[in-house]
């Protein structure tokens, strides 16, 4: 049986964990362990913006904020190659019923991000959805 003393008090007591004990605390950590080996992942792109995007184009005229626009950037982060958001200050061109042309700001293959569900930050890690 597992030992373990009580030193709260002045006389220490032996207190007595019986094993049973210590085996179910012992499953509960590691299957909580695995889990988290194989969920991690989703669980974190949860609690991520998950973002619409097209190519230059017409962009809609509320993918644009005071002159600014988000591109998608990919780069790996801790060995796992992940998509972030990037503010980009744009001169708008021509507008049309749909939206506006870019005029400068951005290079010809950079992906705008036309929707969020969430605020983006420049840096933001985003989740492209379909």
């Amino acid at each position: 049986m597992q030992e373990i003393y009580n030193t709260t008090r002045k006389k220490q007591e032996k207190l007595s964990i019986p094993p049973v004990i210590i085996y179910v605390i012992t499953i509960l950590f590691f299957g909580t362990m695995a889990f988290l080996t194989f969920k991690a992942r989703d669980i974190h792109e949860k609690g991520l913006p998950h973002v619409k995007h097209q190519k230059l184009g017409i962009i809609p005229k509320d993918a644009i904020h005071n002159n600014q626009v988000f591109i998608i950037k990919t780069m790996v982060k801790n060995g796992e190659e992940r998509t972030f958001a990037e503010a980009r200050v744009i001169k708008t061109g021509e507008e049309t019923k749909e939206g506006y042309k870019i005029a400068s700001g951005t290079d010809m293959w950079d992906s705008i991000i036309t929707f969020s569900d969430r605020e983006l930050k420049d840096g933001a890690e985003v989740v492209i959805i379909k």
